[in-house]
């Protein structure tokens, strides 16, 4: 059974006159707390509003999903009634796959699309194949490999019982990266900013610049210092960067909201 709607929503600062919304998708194991400083330099006329997904925080109760077309589904039930104001998409890593599957699944609704949409720390989908396969690990050599992607702050990682709590969502986030496939590009129906970590080993700017693939306008690719995390490591550099990439489509909205 689906979540309430309200579930999946986390806003990050209550803007009732804000011109655009901002739905962040988290990256796998990520929820809402990716986001929390972000209002701090978001401007009001944007108002961020955090995807909460089953399995974190307050929806530790829920089984974790690990297909993303399943996933997209459930989330396109609960935006619908969210969609009667102009919207954007920010997603990262995993978040981006969430994204794009809700976005062309909502143009499948015959739903309103996103002005734009953010994609940060993932390459395309047809050339981005999933990662090492982490099923067969125990749960140290999960935190293992977990420690080597320097995302997970170590306090946390030491933390056995709040470990305990993560690992299954965890586990479900990773499959999900894996397993997803996109074998050609579907079009998106909006225009698309493209971020990337100049660190990051695995996803490379060749990778980064074939989302133009998915949109019937010319990309804007970003690089930032840093690795994968790289929104973590450099945010006052991405967030400006964000507001630039924005600010056009929340001017646009004025006298129409």
């Amino acid at each position: 059974m689906s979540a309430r709607p309200l579930a999946w929503f986390v806003p990050l600062a209550r803007r009732p006159q804000a011109r655009l919304r901002l739905f962040c998708f988290p990256y796998a194991g990520g929820g809402s707390a990716v986001f929390r400083r972000w209002p701090q330099t978001v401007p009001d006329m944007i108002e961020p509003v955090a995807i909460m997904l089953p399995g974190r925080e307050g929806r530790y109760d829920e089984p974790p999903l690990r297909d993303a077309t399943e996933l997209a589904r459930q989330l396109a039930d609960a935006i619908e009634p969210e969609l009667g104001r102009p919207y954007a998409t920010f997603g990262h890593s995993l978040g981006t796959v969430v994204s794009y599957e809700l976005v062309l699944e909502l143009a499948r609704r015959g739903l309103p699309p996103p002005c734009h949409m953010i994609m940060s720390g993932r390459g395309a989908p047809h050339l981005m194949r999933g990662g090492r396969d982490c099923d067969a690990l125990d749960d140290a050599g999960f935190i293992d490999e977990l420690r080597s992607m320097q995302g997970t702050p170590e306090e946390v990682l030491r933390n056995d019982e709040l470990m305990h709590m993560l690992l299954p969502t965890l586990r479900a986030d990773f499959a999900m990266a894996r397993n997803y496939r996109r074998q050609q590009p579907e079009p998106l129906p909006c225009g698309l900013s493209v971020y990337g970590g100049l660190a990051d080993q695995g996803v490379g700017r060749d990778t980064l610049q074939a989302w133009q693939a998915y949109s019937g306008t010319p990309i804007t690719l970003r690089m930032f210092p840093g690795g994968h995390f790289f929104i973590n490591e450099a945010p006052q550099l991405v967030l400006p960067a964000l507001v630039r990439d924005l600010y056009p489509f929340a001017l646009a909205t004025v006298g129409t909201a």
